[in-house]
């Protein structure tokens, strides 16, 4: 109100309806308007904290350079354990070797040697009982299944092979 006494022109709240109206200082008029929205409620403190930022992916780099470490370290253990492997002068007295042995000396007895199928298993170690059967062609071209058992003994990275048993 000013020194009149009278209130200065400005929206004050409607008595006849919900909302606003305008008062030019010596009158109602018969502008009108709604109330304004409700401002959104405010933590304590009066302040909104602002959204996070997405988080980005990361980029190719990135991952390259996190995953280096770990490939390197796999590197060196494949490296050491290898490492080891070769060193051992028994590295080749395995099941695997005892087994190509006895296939090639078996091998050896046989008609037609490039039909041959072989099923083979070993035993022991040093020396290597190598059982099995070959299916292979014989002289007229029939298949024939023969069975067979070897002794293998490997030493310093050589086999020697006996044929205890070749039956078919």
């Amino acid at each position: 109100m000013d020194d009149t006494g009278v209130a200065p022109a400005g929206w004050y709240p409607d008595t006849e309806q919900e909302g606003l109206r305008w008062w030019d200082g010596s009158q109602w008029t018969e502008h009108r308007t709604p109330l304004p929205a409700a401002p959104a409620a405010q933590p304590p403190g009066g302040h909104i904290a602002p959204p996070l930022p997405a988080k980005k992916p990361l980029s190719f780099f990135a991952k390259f350079m996190i995953a280096t470490p770990f490939i390197v370290i796999a590197i060196i253990a494949f490296q050491a354990w290898n490492g080891q492997r070769a060193n051992d002068p028994d590295r080749n007295n395995n099941e695997f070797a005892a087994i190509l042995a006895c296939e090639d000396a078996v091998k050896q007895n046989l008609k037609a040697p490039a039909t041959a199928d072989f099923e083979s298993s070993a035993r022991g170690r040093s020396p290597w009982i190598v059982t099995g059967y070959v299916d292979a062609d014989n002289a007229f071209g029939a298949l024939v299944r023969s069975q067979y058992t070897c002794e293998v003994k490997i030493s310093g990275g050589t086999a020697h092979t006996t044929i205890t048993s070749l039956i078919g």
